[in-house]
């Protein structure tokens, strides 16, 4: 079995994930996850240690090495050598695991603007109550608020250990911004296709960006048209360096 090693993408939705999966699979050796549900397994497996049964036991090891194979087990048929898994790796619980079960800690995430993120989300959600629509997803368990919780908790405890990628950088300068990634995960650089790609198999049309045969752009529209004023004041300090959606 191929000797793997994991990172970990805590990228906001919206801004280029899928992108960078459908450049980065293209290397044999590398696989990036779509939404992982091994987070979730991790969390659920540990919680059995609160379990009156778990006390019974005598051999915690051996409860301690399940938990720590679980990866290995999920991508044991990946031939890939490198893992990027997508999802909250780094809330205080996912990223205080990963230290506990020894895992190289090294983070991938890519941010936009929040509020080009809110308006991607309403035009492709069309919720009937905007407003209530973007506080929910902008909480701390919702869909944006969960991965700026994420990214936030990983600056703050090993900034070091954080590649953080814009989206529109990925969409520019595509080949320059993949370079910073293998750079950042010390691993050998793969020679990608940013151009001539397969629209059969590569191309990916969303409702944000498009990956055509010749290049791969960014598809403009005013977050305005989509978003309340309300939502847009609200949500307007997002630029501001004392703001926790502030990204340098």
């Amino acid at each position: 079995m191929i000797n793997k090693k994991y990172f970990y993408l805590i990228g906001i939705p919206r801004c280029g994930n899928t992108i960078l999966q459908s450049i980065l699979n293209q290397n044999p050796d590398f696989f990036q996850t779509p939404n992982s549900v091994v987070p979730e397994m991790l969390f659920k497996l540990y919680q059995c240690k609160f379990d009156p049964l778990f006390k019974e036991q005598s051999d915690h090891k051996a409860f301690d090495d399940t938990l720590n194979s679980i990866m290995d087990g999920y991508y044991k048929n990946q031939k890939a050598k490198y893992i990027l898994e997508r999802g909250p790796w780094g809330t205080p619980f996912n990223f205080e695991l990963l230290k506990e079960l020894k895992k190289d800690t090294k983070f991938i995430a890519l941010v936009r603007p929040i509020e080009e993120i809110l308006a991607s989300y309403v035009r492709v959600q069309k919720p009937d109550d905007i407003e209530t629509f973007c506080d929910m997803v902008m909480q701390e368990d919702g869909a944006i608020g969960k991965s700026l919780w994420s990214i936030n908790y990983v600056k703050e405890k090993d900034p070091k250990k954080l590649l953080i990628i814009k989206y529109d950088d990925l969409c520019k300068n595509s080949e320059k911004e993949i370079s910073k990634i293998y750079k950042h995960l010390e691993i050998p650089l793969f020679k990608h296709r940013f151009k001539d790609l397969d629209p059969s198999t590569e191309a990916i049309k969303s409702e944000q960006s498009v990956i055509r045969t010749d290049k791969i752009f960014k598809k403009s529209y005013k977050p305005e048209k989509y978003l309340t004023k309300k939502i847009i004041r609200k949500y307007k300090d997002a630029f501001s360096p004392k703001s926790v959606f502030y990204y340098k």
